[in-house]
This record gives C-alpha cells, structure tokens and sequence, in this order.
C-alpha cells in the first residue's frame, strides 16, 4: 500500500477534489452529447436528463467513497507503522537504559577499588573513567528524555509558569552545583503555552552552563522578561561560549548525526522550544560566554 509519507493534507485533499472535477466534466461533455444525439423527442429528453442527473449523483457518490476510503486505510495504515513504531522505542529505551545502569555501575565499582590505591598514575586513570563514566548516565537521562518528547502529543501546548519553572530549576542546580555563582532577576508569574517538557528544556540550559565552563566557580545569569505576546528566558554564563559545530544542532533534522551529549542536549532542547511554537537562540554575551534565549508564546487567563 502506497505510503503517505510526505503527503501534505492540502495534497490529498487537491487530489480527491482534482479526480472528482475531472469525472465531472468528462461526464457532463460526453453525456450530454451521447443524449443529445439519441434522443429527439422533448418528453424524453428531459426525463433522460433526470435519470442522468441521478446517475451522476450516484456515480460521484461512489468514486468519493472510493477516493475517501482508499485515503482511510493509508493513513490507518500509517497510524499503526507509526504505533508499532513507538512499541519499539520503548523496548529499545528499557533495553538501552538497562544496559547502561548496569555498565555505569560496574565501572564506577572498579574505578572506586582501584582508586582506593595510592598510586597517581592509576587515580589520573581512574579521573578519566570517572567522567567517561558521567556521560554514560548523562546519555542515559538523555534518552529518557527522548522518549518522553516522542510519546508526548504532539501540538499540545498547556498553559504553565515559566517563571515558577525556571527558580524549581535554579534550585535543584543550586544544590547540584554547589561550586556555582547563580544569579537571577525572576518574576512571581509569567504564564506562558508550551510544551510538557518545558522543564526539561530549561533544565538542560542551566546544566549546560555550568557544565561546560571549566572555571572553578563558574557564573550563570538568569532572567525572564514578557511582554503581551511573548515571555523571554536568557540564560547566560561566563564560560567558552557555545562552539559553531554545536550551534548547528539547532537546524539538525532528525537524520543528522549527533555525536556530543551536548549537541544531543541542545537538539532535545530545540525541538521541545519548537513543538511549543516559540524561538530558541544561542549568542554571545556580553559577560564572554554563551546567552541562550528562549522566547514563548505568552497565555492569557
């Protein structure tokens, strides 16, 4: 069965009604000469006219139907590729996830025995399995991640304080990053329609600002501005900034290979950012580092 893949609905539906005008016309030129040249008597021929209106009524009717119910089953047909699809992403997501606690916990045993060891060269080894080790959970919840964006509906945008949202955020990071310098200007409330995930999103932000500067107390700045239509987060930090190769990751589409957490990060970030119908940057500022800008369609009450 043909697959509906890259059909728009405005192309199925000019399809349907370009068969359905051509029918039509083919109809009413050759019927009304075949009639016409049969036909003499002015009784008949307006009784044939009738029965002929009627059969064109039928016969569209039934090419409809046909047109309709063939469009029906492709994109069922889909719906259920598309189900079987997410099935699979599940598994694969247990199975993955598995996989990598049960790996992550096996290294971080060993890299604790064997640094118990009072042997630089070995505890310089073990300092890298340790943050080879990080990745592998930071992948880890990144997958999580992933799933959670996919099974989510699409186009669901509830309303939600972003400004509530960003200081939950700042306060796990707070505690998380103790070696941190956070600064924030947060009103009580702004209210905005995003996606599910938005947390998520604003989570990752500040996580990458620390995480990514390698200053021993690294900064990070935080405000939210709104105006009638759009509410505005910026992140910014003092770190390296954001390297070119990643900030392409926010035009990456789904085939694109991403080979840093970070660019995964950032991916996971735009597509929720963009699934919210907003607007997702990332810049210089003016403190030397990264300034990250997330602007959201504000909600009314």
């Amino acid at each position: 069965m043909e697959s509906l893949e890259g059909q728009s609905p405005r192309l199925v539906a000019a399809r349907i009604a370009g068969i359905y005008a051509i029918f039509g016309i083919l109809w009413i030129v050759f019927s009304d000469r075949i009639v016409a040249s049969l036909v003499t008597n002015t009784g008949q021929l307006t009784f044939i006219q009738t029965i002929k209106g009627a059969a064109f009524v039928v016969a569209s009717s039934l090419i409809l139907f046909g047109l309709v119910y063939r469009e029906h089953r492709q994109l069922l047909s889909s719906y259920d590729d598309l189900d079987s699809a997410l099935q699979h992403v599940h598994i694969l997501h247990r199975i993955l996830r598995h996989n990598l606690r049960n790996v992550s916990s096996i290294i971080g045993g060993s890299i604790y025995m064997i640094s118990s060891k009072d042997d630089s060269q070995v505890n310089e080894h073990c300092e890298v399995l340790y943050r080879q080790n990080e990745r592998l959970i930071n992948l880890s919840e990144k997958s999580r991640y992933l799933k959670q964006f996919l099974v989510e509906a699409a186009g669901h945008t509830p309303r939600c304080n972003l400004a509530e949202i960003a200081a939950i955020e700042l306060e796990k990071a707070k505690r998380e990053y103790p070696h941190a310098n956070f600064s924030a200007e947060l009103p009580e409330e702004v209210f905005v329609n995003a996606h599910n995930l938005i947390d998520g999103a604003v989570k990752e932000l500040i996580e990458n600002a620390v995480e990514h500067n390698p200053a021993e107390n690294p900064s990070v700045w935080l405000s939210i501005t709104s105006s009638s239509k759009w509410a505005t987060l910026t992140i910014e930090d003092d770190g390296p900034g954001v390297p070119p190769t990643e900030r392409s990751t926010l035009h990456a589409k789904w085939e694109t290979p991403l080979e840093h957490s970070q660019g995964l990060g950032l991916w996971l970030v735009h597509l929720t950012i963009e699934e919210s119908n907003g607007e997702f940057v990332i810049d210089d500022g003016d403190r030397g580092g990264a300034m990250t800008t997330v602007k959201l369609p504000t909600s009314q009450a």
